[in-house]
Protein backbone atom coordinates (compact mmCIF):
# COMPACT_ATOMS: atom_id res chain seq x y z
CA UNK A 1 0.00 0.00 0.00
CA UNK A 2 2.62 2.57 0.64
CA UNK A 3 4.33 1.88 -3.07
CA UNK A 4 1.21 2.70 -4.35
CA UNK A 5 0.99 6.14 -2.54
CA UNK A 6 4.52 6.75 -3.23
CA UNK A 7 3.50 6.27 -6.77
CA UNK A 8 0.70 8.61 -6.63
CA UNK A 9 2.71 11.49 -4.85
CA UNK A 10 5.43 11.34 -7.88
CA UNK A 11 1.89 11.47 -10.65
CA UNK A 12 0.56 14.28 -8.91
CA UNK A 13 3.68 16.07 -8.80
CA UNK A 14 4.47 15.45 -12.09
CA UNK A 15 1.53 16.23 -13.16
CA UNK A 16 1.35 20.39 -11.06
CA UNK A 17 4.47 20.77 -13.85
CA UNK A 18 1.77 20.88 -16.39
CA UNK A 19 -0.97 22.47 -15.00
CA UNK A 20 0.11 25.76 -16.25
CA UNK A 21 0.31 24.85 -20.05
CA UNK A 22 -2.70 22.50 -19.90
CA UNK A 23 -5.02 26.01 -18.43
CA UNK A 24 -3.57 27.95 -21.20
CA UNK A 25 -4.46 25.06 -24.07
CA UNK A 26 -8.00 24.78 -22.56
CA UNK A 27 -8.78 28.49 -22.76
CA UNK A 28 -7.14 28.35 -26.34
CA UNK A 29 -9.76 24.99 -26.59
CA UNK A 30 -12.15 27.19 -25.61
CA UNK A 31 -12.03 30.56 -28.09
CA UNK A 32 -11.07 27.95 -30.86
CA UNK A 33 -14.88 26.24 -30.27
CA UNK A 34 -17.03 29.66 -29.75
CA UNK A 35 -17.84 30.29 -33.40
CA UNK A 36 -19.59 26.75 -33.75
CA UNK A 37 -19.75 25.03 -30.47
CA UNK A 38 -20.33 27.30 -27.86
CA UNK A 39 -22.05 24.90 -25.98
CA UNK A 40 -18.95 23.18 -25.87
CA UNK A 41 -16.88 26.20 -25.17
CA UNK A 42 -19.21 27.25 -22.16
CA UNK A 43 -18.20 23.86 -20.64
CA UNK A 44 -14.95 24.42 -20.68
CA UNK A 45 -14.76 28.02 -19.54
CA UNK A 46 -17.38 26.56 -16.20
CA UNK A 47 -14.30 23.80 -15.49
CA UNK A 48 -12.21 26.28 -15.24
CA UNK A 49 -13.84 28.98 -13.06
CA UNK A 50 -14.59 26.25 -10.41
CA UNK A 51 -10.30 27.02 -10.35
CA UNK A 52 -10.73 30.76 -10.94
CA UNK A 53 -8.84 31.46 -6.99
CA UNK A 54 -5.84 29.87 -8.49
CA UNK A 55 -5.41 31.61 -11.36
CA UNK A 56 -3.71 35.27 -12.03
CA UNK A 57 -6.05 38.38 -12.38
CA UNK A 58 -5.68 38.49 -15.89
CA UNK A 59 -6.49 35.32 -16.30
CA UNK A 60 -9.54 35.21 -15.30
CA UNK A 61 -10.51 38.28 -17.02
CA UNK A 62 -9.93 36.71 -20.06
CA UNK A 63 -11.81 33.61 -19.22
CA UNK A 64 -14.71 35.96 -17.44
CA UNK A 65 -15.26 37.87 -20.74
CA UNK A 66 -14.62 34.39 -22.85
CA UNK A 67 -17.62 33.41 -20.51
CA UNK A 68 -19.96 36.27 -21.09
CA UNK A 69 -19.60 35.81 -25.05
CA UNK A 70 -20.11 32.04 -25.20
CA UNK A 71 -23.38 32.59 -22.82
CA UNK A 72 -24.66 34.91 -25.18
CA UNK A 73 -23.89 32.95 -27.91
CA UNK A 74 -26.54 30.29 -26.37
CA UNK A 75 -30.37 30.26 -25.77
CA UNK A 76 -31.36 31.22 -22.53
CA UNK A 77 -32.99 28.51 -21.59
CA UNK A 78 -30.45 25.84 -22.45
CA UNK A 79 -27.64 28.08 -20.20
CA UNK A 80 -30.06 27.94 -17.58
CA UNK A 81 -30.65 24.30 -17.89
CA UNK A 82 -26.76 23.99 -17.88
CA UNK A 83 -26.29 25.75 -14.79
CA UNK A 84 -29.28 23.39 -13.01
CA UNK A 85 -26.76 20.59 -14.14
CA UNK A 86 -24.44 21.74 -11.72
CA UNK A 87 -26.22 20.95 -8.53
CA UNK A 88 -26.46 17.15 -9.51
CA UNK A 89 -22.78 17.73 -9.54
CA UNK A 90 -22.28 19.05 -6.45
CA UNK A 91 -24.21 16.45 -4.91
CA UNK A 92 -22.09 13.90 -5.88
CA UNK A 93 -19.15 15.46 -4.57
CA UNK A 94 -20.78 16.25 -1.65
CA UNK A 95 -21.36 19.40 -1.41
CA UNK A 96 -24.57 20.17 -0.62
CA UNK A 97 -24.46 23.61 0.70
CA UNK A 98 -23.26 24.52 -2.90
CA UNK A 99 -26.20 22.18 -4.83
CA UNK A 100 -28.72 24.35 -2.39
CA UNK A 101 -27.28 27.78 -3.38
CA UNK A 102 -26.81 26.82 -7.07
CA UNK A 103 -30.51 25.62 -7.12
CA UNK A 104 -31.79 28.82 -5.24
CA UNK A 105 -30.11 30.72 -7.62
CA UNK A 106 -31.10 28.76 -10.33
CA UNK A 107 -34.31 28.93 -9.68
CA UNK A 108 -34.49 32.70 -9.64
CA UNK A 109 -32.67 32.96 -12.55
CA UNK A 110 -35.63 30.73 -14.23
CA UNK A 111 -38.15 32.76 -13.15
CA UNK A 112 -36.75 35.99 -13.84
CA UNK A 113 -36.92 34.98 -17.60
CA UNK A 114 -40.52 33.59 -17.66
CA UNK A 115 -39.98 29.88 -17.05
CA UNK A 116 -41.75 29.62 -13.79
CA UNK A 117 -42.83 25.71 -14.45
CA UNK A 118 -38.95 25.40 -14.49
CA UNK A 119 -38.55 27.56 -11.69
CA UNK A 120 -40.66 25.20 -9.99
CA UNK A 121 -39.51 22.34 -11.11
CA UNK A 122 -35.95 23.02 -10.35
CA UNK A 123 -36.94 23.21 -6.27
CA UNK A 124 -37.37 19.79 -6.32
CA UNK A 125 -33.99 18.26 -6.37
CA UNK A 126 -32.91 19.76 -2.98
CA UNK A 127 -35.81 19.23 -1.06
CA UNK A 128 -33.86 16.02 0.47
CA UNK A 129 -30.94 17.73 0.91
CA UNK A 130 -32.75 20.04 3.40
CA UNK A 131 -34.97 17.49 5.17
CA UNK A 132 -31.28 15.64 5.98
CA UNK A 133 -29.61 19.16 7.34
CA UNK A 134 -32.95 19.38 9.82
CA UNK A 135 -33.90 22.84 7.08
CA UNK A 136 -37.40 21.83 7.56
CA UNK A 137 -39.55 25.07 7.42
CA UNK A 138 -37.32 25.39 3.80
CA UNK A 139 -37.91 22.20 2.70
CA UNK A 140 -41.70 23.03 3.36
CA UNK A 141 -41.21 26.42 1.16
CA UNK A 142 -40.05 24.26 -1.43
CA UNK A 143 -42.57 21.64 -1.38
CA UNK A 144 -45.44 23.57 -1.74
CA UNK A 145 -43.67 25.66 -4.87
CA UNK A 146 -42.80 22.54 -6.96
CA UNK A 147 -46.59 20.77 -5.91
CA UNK A 148 -48.23 24.50 -7.41
CA UNK A 149 -46.06 25.76 -9.84
CA UNK A 150 -44.32 22.65 -11.73
CA UNK A 151 -47.45 21.32 -13.56
CA UNK A 152 -46.60 18.10 -13.01
CA UNK A 153 -49.66 17.59 -9.80
CA UNK A 154 -53.29 16.34 -11.35
CA UNK A 155 -56.46 18.22 -9.75
CA UNK A 156 -56.22 15.26 -6.90
CA UNK A 157 -52.84 15.90 -6.02
CA UNK A 158 -51.06 12.77 -7.78
CA UNK A 159 -47.96 13.62 -9.53
CA UNK A 160 -47.32 12.53 -13.25
CA UNK A 161 -45.87 8.99 -14.17
CA UNK A 162 -42.37 8.58 -14.01
CA UNK A 163 -42.31 11.21 -10.73
CA UNK A 164 -43.66 9.01 -7.89
CA UNK A 165 -39.81 9.28 -6.28
CA UNK A 166 -41.39 13.06 -5.25
CA UNK A 167 -43.67 10.71 -2.62
CA UNK A 168 -40.79 9.42 -0.67
CA UNK A 169 -38.70 12.92 0.07
CA UNK A 170 -42.76 14.22 1.28
CA UNK A 171 -42.61 10.58 3.68
CA UNK A 172 -39.17 11.90 4.54
CA UNK A 173 -40.44 15.30 5.58
CA UNK A 174 -43.47 13.76 7.26
CA UNK A 175 -41.32 11.35 8.92
CA UNK A 176 -38.81 14.15 10.68
CA UNK A 177 -41.69 15.96 11.91
CA UNK A 178 -43.16 13.18 13.46
CA UNK A 179 -46.38 12.85 11.28
CA UNK A 180 -46.20 9.44 11.02
CA UNK A 181 -49.64 8.26 9.58
CA UNK A 182 -49.01 10.80 6.81
CA UNK A 183 -45.46 9.58 6.26
CA UNK A 184 -46.76 6.13 5.61
CA UNK A 185 -49.45 7.15 3.54
CA UNK A 186 -47.17 8.78 1.09
CA UNK A 187 -43.92 5.74 1.29
CA UNK A 188 -47.02 3.21 0.38
CA UNK A 189 -48.38 5.69 -2.42
CA UNK A 190 -45.03 5.27 -4.12
CA UNK A 191 -44.75 1.80 -3.40
CA UNK A 192 -48.53 1.36 -4.83
CA UNK A 193 -47.71 3.58 -7.64
CA UNK A 194 -43.87 3.39 -8.53
CA UNK A 195 -42.99 0.39 -10.20
CA UNK A 196 -39.30 0.18 -10.72
CA UNK A 197 -36.70 -0.91 -8.41
CA UNK A 198 -35.82 2.72 -7.29
CA UNK A 199 -39.08 3.50 -6.40
CA UNK A 200 -39.52 0.20 -4.66
CA UNK A 201 -36.15 0.31 -2.88
CA UNK A 202 -36.83 3.91 -1.51
CA UNK A 203 -40.24 3.35 -0.06
CA UNK A 204 -39.62 0.33 1.33
CA UNK A 205 -37.09 1.69 3.19
CA UNK A 206 -39.16 4.75 4.34
CA UNK A 207 -41.30 2.56 5.40
CA UNK A 208 -38.53 0.46 7.52
CA UNK A 209 -37.43 3.84 8.93
CA UNK A 210 -41.05 4.67 9.70
CA UNK A 211 -41.34 1.54 11.46
CA UNK A 212 -38.19 1.34 13.29
CA UNK A 213 -39.03 4.77 14.48
CA UNK A 214 -42.47 3.92 15.88
CA UNK A 215 -40.99 0.63 17.51
CA UNK A 216 -42.80 -1.93 15.03
CA UNK A 217 -39.41 -4.51 14.45
CA UNK A 218 -41.48 -6.91 12.54
CA UNK A 219 -42.40 -4.45 10.13
CA UNK A 220 -39.10 -2.81 10.36
CA UNK A 221 -37.67 -6.05 9.66
CA UNK A 222 -40.25 -7.30 6.64
CA UNK A 223 -39.50 -3.67 4.37
CA UNK A 224 -35.90 -3.62 4.98
CA UNK A 225 -35.37 -7.16 3.62
CA UNK A 226 -37.40 -6.16 0.80
CA UNK A 227 -35.39 -2.50 0.25
CA UNK A 228 -32.15 -4.76 0.91
CA UNK A 229 -33.65 -6.94 -2.26
CA UNK A 230 -34.81 -3.88 -4.88
CA UNK A 231 -30.84 -2.34 -3.60
CA UNK A 232 -29.55 -5.32 -5.40
CA UNK A 233 -31.70 -5.35 -8.28
CA UNK A 234 -31.16 -1.15 -8.77
CA UNK A 235 -27.32 -2.04 -7.87
CA UNK A 236 -27.33 -4.59 -10.85
CA UNK A 237 -29.69 -1.92 -12.99
CA UNK A 238 -28.08 1.32 -12.49
CA UNK A 239 -24.60 -0.75 -13.44
CA UNK A 240 -25.74 -1.34 -17.06
CA UNK A 241 -26.97 1.82 -17.21
CA UNK A 242 -23.57 3.68 -16.03
CA UNK A 243 -22.05 1.71 -18.48
CA UNK A 244 -24.07 2.42 -21.30
CA UNK A 245 -23.86 6.14 -20.26
CA UNK A 246 -20.30 5.84 -19.96
CA UNK A 247 -19.45 4.47 -23.40
CA UNK A 248 -21.99 7.33 -25.15
CA UNK A 249 -20.09 10.06 -23.07
CA UNK A 250 -16.59 9.01 -24.32
CA UNK A 251 -17.91 8.90 -27.89
CA UNK A 252 -19.80 12.66 -27.53
CA UNK A 253 -16.40 13.81 -26.55
CA UNK A 254 -14.53 11.93 -28.94
CA UNK A 255 -16.41 13.14 -31.67
CA UNK A 256 -15.71 16.59 -30.64
CA UNK A 257 -13.57 18.94 -32.47
CA UNK A 258 -12.15 20.33 -29.09
CA UNK A 259 -11.60 16.97 -27.65
CA UNK A 260 -9.86 15.52 -30.74
CA UNK A 261 -7.45 19.12 -30.94
CA UNK A 262 -6.54 17.86 -27.17
CA UNK A 263 -6.07 14.82 -28.16
CA UNK A 264 -3.33 15.71 -30.97
CA UNK A 265 -1.60 18.35 -28.80
CA UNK A 266 -1.92 16.32 -25.46
CA UNK A 267 1.51 14.15 -24.33
CA UNK A 268 1.53 10.90 -24.54
CA UNK A 269 3.10 11.03 -20.63
CA UNK A 270 0.76 13.43 -19.20
CA UNK A 271 -2.16 11.50 -20.64
CA UNK A 272 -1.03 7.70 -19.10
CA UNK A 273 -0.76 9.59 -16.10
CA UNK A 274 -4.14 11.13 -15.60
CA UNK A 275 -5.24 7.52 -16.82
CA UNK A 276 -3.19 5.93 -14.26
CA UNK A 277 -4.10 8.80 -11.09
CA UNK A 278 -8.02 8.49 -12.41
CA UNK A 279 -7.71 4.50 -12.31
CA UNK A 280 -6.02 4.27 -8.65
CA UNK A 281 -7.95 6.45 -6.90
CA UNK A 282 -11.48 4.89 -8.90
CA UNK A 283 -9.98 1.53 -7.58
CA UNK A 284 -9.31 2.97 -4.03
CA UNK A 285 -13.02 4.36 -3.72
CA UNK A 286 -14.57 1.49 -5.02
CA UNK A 287 -12.64 -1.14 -3.08
CA UNK A 288 -13.57 1.03 0.69
CA UNK A 289 -17.05 1.53 -0.68
CA UNK A 290 -17.68 -2.19 -1.22
CA UNK A 291 -15.79 -3.04 1.87
CA UNK A 292 -17.61 -0.62 4.29
CA UNK A 293 -21.05 -2.20 2.35
CA UNK A 294 -20.54 -5.43 3.10
CA UNK A 295 -19.67 -4.44 6.77
CA UNK A 296 -22.53 -2.73 6.94
CA UNK A 297 -24.54 -5.18 5.58
CA UNK A 298 -22.85 -8.04 8.39
CA UNK A 299 -23.80 -5.46 11.11
CA UNK A 300 -27.62 -5.23 9.56
CA UNK A 301 -28.06 -9.26 9.91
CA UNK A 302 -26.09 -9.80 12.67
CA UNK A 303 -28.25 -7.35 14.85
CA UNK A 304 -31.65 -8.75 13.43
CA UNK A 305 -30.22 -11.86 14.21
CA UNK A 306 -29.46 -11.00 17.79
CA UNK A 307 -33.02 -9.78 18.00
CA UNK A 308 -34.51 -13.31 16.69
CA UNK A 309 -32.71 -14.58 19.43
CA UNK A 310 -33.95 -13.07 22.09
CA UNK A 311 -37.30 -12.67 21.02
CA UNK A 312 -37.47 -16.53 20.34
CA UNK A 313 -35.94 -16.61 24.03
CA UNK A 314 -38.55 -14.73 25.90
CA UNK A 315 -41.33 -16.46 23.26
CA UNK A 316 -40.51 -20.04 25.05
CA UNK A 317 -40.48 -18.29 28.85
CA UNK A 318 -43.77 -17.24 28.11
CA UNK A 319 -45.40 -20.45 26.72
CA UNK A 320 -43.76 -22.34 29.97
CA UNK A 321 -45.60 -19.90 31.78
CA UNK A 322 -49.22 -20.28 29.94
CA UNK A 323 -48.73 -24.03 30.12
CA UNK A 324 -49.49 -23.69 33.82
CA UNK A 325 -53.29 -22.81 32.25
CA UNK A 326 -53.13 -24.17 28.75
CA UNK A 327 -56.91 -24.60 28.56
CA UNK A 328 -57.46 -20.93 28.81
CA UNK A 329 -54.37 -19.66 26.61
CA UNK A 330 -54.96 -22.91 24.06
CA UNK A 331 -54.76 -20.84 21.10
CA UNK A 332 -52.55 -18.47 22.20
CA UNK A 333 -49.79 -21.27 23.05
CA UNK A 334 -50.55 -23.23 19.48
CA UNK A 335 -50.27 -19.36 17.92
CA UNK A 336 -46.79 -18.91 19.84
CA UNK A 337 -45.44 -22.29 18.62
CA UNK A 338 -46.46 -21.79 15.23
CA UNK A 339 -43.70 -19.00 15.53
CA UNK A 340 -41.63 -20.52 17.15
CA UNK A 341 -41.14 -23.12 14.63
CA UNK A 342 -40.84 -20.98 11.99
CA UNK A 343 -38.26 -18.69 14.05
CA UNK A 344 -35.94 -21.83 14.86
CA UNK A 345 -35.67 -22.49 10.69
CA UNK A 346 -34.77 -19.04 10.14
CA UNK A 347 -32.30 -19.01 12.43
CA UNK A 348 -30.73 -22.48 12.01
CA UNK A 349 -30.47 -20.70 8.62
CA UNK A 350 -28.62 -17.71 9.30
CA UNK A 351 -26.36 -20.03 12.08
CA UNK A 352 -25.48 -22.43 8.95
CA UNK A 353 -24.30 -19.70 6.20
CA UNK A 354 -22.07 -18.36 8.94
CA UNK A 355 -20.61 -21.74 9.23
CA UNK A 356 -17.50 -21.05 8.04
CA UNK A 357 -16.27 -18.51 10.95
CA UNK A 358 -12.77 -19.16 12.16
CA UNK A 359 -14.48 -20.28 15.66
CA UNK A 360 -16.14 -23.39 16.26
CA UNK A 361 -19.48 -22.65 18.42
CA UNK A 362 -18.14 -24.33 21.38
CA UNK A 363 -15.20 -22.10 21.08
CA UNK A 364 -17.78 -18.59 20.58
CA UNK A 365 -19.87 -20.17 23.28
CA UNK A 366 -17.22 -19.81 26.05
CA UNK A 367 -15.66 -17.12 24.75
CA UNK A 368 -18.86 -15.10 25.22
CA UNK A 369 -19.91 -12.82 28.19
CA UNK A 370 -23.08 -14.37 28.74
CA UNK A 371 -21.89 -17.53 29.09
CA UNK A 372 -19.39 -16.45 31.61
CA UNK A 373 -21.74 -14.96 33.49
CA UNK A 374 -23.72 -18.06 33.41
CA UNK A 375 -20.46 -19.75 34.66
CA UNK A 376 -20.39 -17.54 37.60
CA UNK A 377 -24.09 -18.91 38.50
CA UNK A 378 -22.86 -22.25 38.35
CA UNK A 379 -19.90 -21.45 40.52
CA UNK A 380 -22.77 -20.19 42.68
CA UNK A 381 -24.53 -23.35 43.16
CA UNK A 382 -27.67 -21.71 43.15
CA UNK A 383 -30.89 -22.32 41.26
CA UNK A 384 -32.16 -20.37 38.33
CA UNK A 385 -34.53 -17.80 37.75
CA UNK A 386 -37.23 -17.15 34.86
CA UNK A 387 -34.65 -14.08 34.01
CA UNK A 388 -31.78 -16.65 34.13
CA UNK A 389 -33.78 -19.55 32.26
CA UNK A 390 -34.19 -16.64 29.80
CA UNK A 391 -30.70 -16.02 29.06
CA UNK A 392 -30.02 -19.59 29.29
CA UNK A 393 -32.37 -20.22 26.36
CA UNK A 394 -30.63 -17.50 24.24
CA UNK A 395 -27.20 -18.57 24.71
CA UNK A 396 -28.23 -22.19 23.24
CA UNK A 397 -30.63 -21.06 20.21
CA UNK A 398 -27.50 -18.66 19.43
CA UNK A 399 -24.95 -21.06 18.72
CA UNK A 400 -26.74 -24.21 18.79
CA UNK A 401 -29.58 -23.61 16.88
CA UNK A 402 -29.59 -26.92 15.08
CA UNK A 403 -29.88 -28.89 18.17
CA UNK A 404 -32.33 -26.79 19.89
CA UNK A 405 -34.52 -27.42 17.13
CA UNK A 406 -34.41 -30.96 17.63
CA UNK A 407 -34.84 -30.55 21.38
CA UNK A 408 -37.86 -27.76 20.80
CA UNK A 409 -39.57 -30.81 17.95
CA UNK A 410 -39.39 -33.25 21.16
CA UNK A 411 -40.77 -31.12 24.15
CA UNK A 412 -44.21 -32.91 24.02
CA UNK A 413 -41.98 -36.03 24.68
CA UNK A 414 -40.49 -34.27 27.40
CA UNK A 415 -40.92 -33.06 31.04
CA UNK A 416 -40.65 -29.49 31.94
CA UNK A 417 -36.90 -30.35 34.17
CA UNK A 418 -36.24 -32.91 31.24
CA UNK A 419 -36.33 -30.37 28.53
CA UNK A 420 -34.00 -27.95 30.95
CA UNK A 421 -31.33 -30.79 31.13
CA UNK A 422 -31.27 -31.15 27.64
CA UNK A 423 -30.63 -27.18 26.90
CA UNK A 424 -28.33 -27.43 29.85
CA UNK A 425 -26.26 -29.94 28.57
CA UNK A 426 -26.25 -28.61 25.24
CA UNK A 427 -24.43 -25.76 26.85
CA UNK A 428 -21.49 -27.89 28.18
CA UNK A 429 -22.62 -27.69 31.88
CA UNK A 430 -21.62 -30.77 33.85
CA UNK A 431 -24.44 -32.89 35.64
CA UNK A 432 -23.11 -31.72 39.29
CA UNK A 433 -24.17 -28.06 38.18
CA UNK A 434 -27.30 -29.09 36.83
CA UNK A 435 -28.93 -30.69 39.63
CA UNK A 436 -28.06 -27.43 41.47
CA UNK A 437 -29.30 -24.75 39.37
CA UNK A 438 -32.86 -26.42 38.54
CA UNK A 439 -32.62 -28.03 42.59
CA UNK A 440 -32.86 -31.86 41.80
CA UNK A 441 -30.98 -34.56 42.49
CA UNK A 442 -27.89 -36.04 40.57
CA UNK A 443 -29.39 -39.39 40.69
CA UNK A 444 -32.57 -37.65 39.17
CA UNK A 445 -30.42 -35.94 36.45
CA UNK A 446 -28.44 -38.93 35.93
CA UNK A 447 -32.14 -40.92 35.32
CA UNK A 448 -33.63 -38.59 33.01
CA UNK A 449 -30.14 -38.40 30.63
CA UNK A 450 -30.57 -42.16 30.64
CA UNK A 451 -34.54 -42.34 30.15
CA UNK A 452 -33.90 -39.41 27.47
CA UNK A 453 -31.27 -41.19 25.22
CA UNK A 454 -33.79 -44.01 24.60
CA UNK A 455 -36.99 -41.44 24.53
CA UNK A 456 -34.94 -39.19 21.67
CA UNK A 457 -32.37 -41.03 20.15
CA UNK A 458 -34.04 -44.78 20.55
CA UNK A 459 -30.77 -45.82 22.27
CA UNK A 460 -30.22 -47.87 25.43
CA UNK A 461 -26.84 -46.98 27.30
CA UNK A 462 -24.53 -44.48 30.14
CA UNK A 463 -25.99 -40.87 30.69
CA UNK A 464 -22.84 -39.90 29.38
CA UNK A 465 -23.81 -41.20 26.03
CA UNK A 466 -26.46 -38.72 26.02
CA UNK A 467 -24.44 -35.53 26.71
CA UNK A 468 -22.02 -37.11 23.83
CA UNK A 469 -25.16 -37.46 21.33
CA UNK A 470 -26.42 -34.01 22.01
CA UNK A 471 -22.68 -32.25 21.37
CA UNK A 472 -22.68 -34.21 18.21
CA UNK A 473 -25.42 -32.84 17.00
CA UNK A 474 -24.78 -29.28 15.73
Amino acid sequence: MKKLVYIFIIMVTMLACSEHHERTAALEHAIAAMRNNPDSALLILDSLKEHEQQFGRHFRMQCNLHRTNALNKLDTLSALLGISGKIRIYERLLAVDSAIHVCEHVSELFNKYGYKKHSAAVRASIIRNLIDNGNLAKAKYNMDIYESESGFFNADGDIEPGREVYYYFKGQYYLAINQYDSAEYYFRKELRDGKDFNNQNAASRGLALLFQQTNRPDSAAKYALYSYEMNDSLYVQKATEEVANIHGLYNYIHNQEIAQKEKEKASFVTICLWICVIAFIAIVVMFIHRMKKIERIKRDNEAKYQKSVERLANMQIEIAQMRSNEITHKDIIAKMESQVTKMNMEICEYRNKKASDRQTAKEQLMNSDDYKALDSLVAKGTALSDDDMAKVYQLVIRYFPTTYKYIYSKRFVLTKNEFYVCILVCLYIKPNSICHLLNISSSYVSKMRSDMLKQLFDTVGKPKEFDERIHNME
